[in-house]
């Protein structure tokens, strides 16, 4: 891959459906940017009343007085003809519309004070153009610099077309894309960006936007990164939430004065509004406010709801997401305590019940990383993609976009894995070398300890998996306890998953090593799978012995 005699400025964009962010690499450090007015959460809503076209917070404004002039939740929409979009979140906005068999919005724009009121269709591609233009032009004041490009991460459900329309929107806007990359791997580059060591683990990563969640587990080895299941779901994420509490209010409401607020467009958008400020707060607090001037005829409204409440009344979205990460696990061949790290990220994922539902999925040694957990995350969790777009970035813009494009055939990127681990037996241990799903080709160097009685016998195994059972019986009753005739609790059981030999690959027989030497094992195995072993002593004294499986 040639490197670029001048660097290139390329942005990081985490471009959702509800909210964008822009990140930037700056002498080593990944931040979120904010943008003119202030925000590192810009909202992806374009808005037009007469001549102007609002955009981002100032849009969102416009969705109390004037919902159906403004343009919302269109990143899912591109690249799809009109017929194939039979679900949409445009319910409290303009609504899609069939323009030449593609999607588009009609609305309503005046060129002056003088001139008619005039229809004005802007499609899918246009929106997100000129929602992305002004994404890169935000950048562009915050940077000083001209942008060159961006890395932008996507879900891993997106067609190739809309890949291909993503592109063409940007191309639009004069933000070329160096790279999509999915949003899981986005997440683990912003982790992995902010760890010291590498290790080899496998993480359900669970994403939990606005409208739409996708769970995926990823297996991490040698720093390459495979995703081995995914799960999604296009009708669940923190707008779910809302509603909730939208219904809870409402129902509060009418109790009160004897009137719905529901069968009022305006007052819907006005209730909406004060539950997105609710449950941010209840994220946060356990007790939270909502307030609304005049929410219907005339009636203000005034409640205070606690964050039990909100869990109990939120249960069933709640316990979807959950089932979610289930799925995805499942879909792996996974059991929970294959897991070594659950990782919550999207805004929707600060609420904390999530983090308690997925302790009560997972074994203790698993580590779930949320806002709200004993193992934080470094950012916050809406920023995670961005954060990871923007370390992407900041590699890529050393490079050509011929390079990068090389980098990305499914030749390169595509590698076969391991579909059982492959290790030695040392002593009466089995010891895993490669685990399943590494990527081949590979290599590992591996030290073993000849025995008491001298020499190097090394057996080379194809293991299979299997579970170990373990029961940790619970303490006894002390006195007290007994005499209160309490039950005592039935044994623990501890599983684990563990690997048994199955298949002999290789055997490595050095006879004229001493005892308690050290020798260095190295085994290889190439893209087909094909192992070589080669071993020597450290310490050089004895034969070299190498060979091969095909």
């Amino acid at each position: 891959m040639a490197e670029s005699e001048e660097y290139k400025t390329v942005i990081g964009i985490s471009f959702g459906n509800q909210n964008s962010s822009i990140s930037f690499n700056r002498d080593g450090k990944t931040d979120v940017m904010a943008n003119e007015e202030g925000n590192r959460q810009i909202p992806s809503i374009l808005s037009y009343q007469g001549d102007q076209e609002y955009h981002g917070v100032q849009a969102r404004g416009q969705l109390v007085r004037n919902a159906d002039n403004s343009v919302t939740n269109f990143r899912d929409l591109l690249g799809k003809s009109h017929q194939e979009v039979t679900n949409h979140h445009c319910h409290y906005s303009a609504t899609p519309i069939n323009v030449e068999g593609q999607v588009g919005f009609k609305v309503t724009v005046q060129e002056d004070e003088e001139s008619k009121p005039k229809e004005k269709i802007v499609t899918a591609q246009e929106a997100s153009a000129r929602h992305l233009q002004r994404l890169r032009e935000s950048a562009q004041d915050f940077l000083g610099v001209k942008v060159d490009g961006c890395v932008m991460s996507v879900p891993v459900y997106f067609t190739e077309n809309q890949r291909k329309a993503l592109e063409a929107a940007a191309a639009q806007a004069g933000l070329p894309i160096l790279q999509l990359i999915h949003d899981p791997a986005a997440i683990l580059l912003a982790l992995m960006y902010s760890e010291s060591v590498l290790v080899d683990k496998t993480v359900v990563v669970a994403n939990f936007g606005a409208n739409r969640s996708e769970v995926s587990v990823v297996s991490i080895k040698g720093g390459m990164m495979t995703i081995l299941s995914t799960a999604h779901d296009e009708n669940l994420g923190g707008e779910q939430l809302t509603d909730v509490l939208v219904k809870y209010f409402a129902k509060e409401f009418e109790k009160k004065n004897g009137i719905d607020p529901l069968k009022n467009a305006r007052s819907v958008a006005k209730l909406r509004e004060q539950c997105e400020l609710t449950k941010r707060v209840l994220s946060n607090n356990t007790n939270a406010s909502a307030a609304v001037d005049s929410l219907a005829e005339g009636v203000d409204f005034h409640a205070t709801l606690n964050r039990l409440r909100f869990e109990l009344a939120a249960a069933a979205p709640l316990n979807r997401m959950s089932q979610l990460v289930e799925e995805a696990v499942k879909k792996a061949n996974l059991e929970p305590f294959d897991v070594t790290e659950v990782i919550l990220a999207g805004g929707a994922s600060n609420t904390p019940k999530l983090t308690s539902l997925m302790e009560g999925i997972f074994p203790e040694q698993t580590a779930i990383r949320s806002t709200s957990s004993v193992t934080p995350l470094p950012f916050e969790a809406s920023e995670l993609t961005a954060i990871g777009s923007g370390v992407q970035a900041s590699l890529v813009g050393h490079f050509e976009p011929s390079d990068i494009a090389s980098s990305m055939e499914p030749a390169i990127v595509e590698a076969p894995h391991l579909t059982a681990p492959i290790g030695i037996n040392e002593g009466e241990n089995f010891v895993t070398v490669f685990d399943i799903e590494t990527a081949l080709p590979t290599r590992k160097i591996v030290e073993v300890v000849t025995p008491k009685e001298g020499g190097a016998y090394i057996p080379v195994f194809e293991a299979e998996r299997s579970v170990k059972v373990t029961k940790v019986e619970s303490e006894p009753l002390d006195e007290e306890e007994a005499l209160s005739d309490e039950e005592e609790e039935e044994p623990e059981e501890v599983k684990e998953r563990i690997a048994v030999p199955k298949t002999l690959l290789a055997t490595i027989n050095i006879p004229d090593v001493p005892a308690n030497s050290k020798v260095e094992l190295v085994l290889q195995l190439d893209v087909e799978g094909n192992l070589t072993a080669t071993a020597r002593p450290k310490d050089g004294k004895g034969s070299s012995v190498r060979g091969s499986t095909a």
